[in-house]
């Protein structure tokens, strides 16, 4: 659903990929401990959008919390 609102949003500025990750990245800010699943799939998805891109220290720091 929030991939929805931002690619309607924002369709003229940026492709699909971006999206994807912004709306990603905005799940992922607001899922909480108490929902590590949601955590859990956020991050491996977010890790292949990234594969070619080295991880920042954050989702790092995240990962090994989790």
């Amino acid at each position: 659903r929030a991939n929805n609102v931002f690619y309607i949003e924002l369709d003229n500025y940026i492709n699909n990929k971006l999206v994807l990750e912004i709306a990603i990245k905005a799940l992922n800010n607001i899922a909480g401990l108490n929902s590590l699943v949601s955590i859990l799939l956020v991050f491996r998805t977010y890790l292949r959008i990234n594969i070619d891109s080295a991880l920042s220290l954050n989702i790092i720091t995240r990962a090994n919390t989790i």
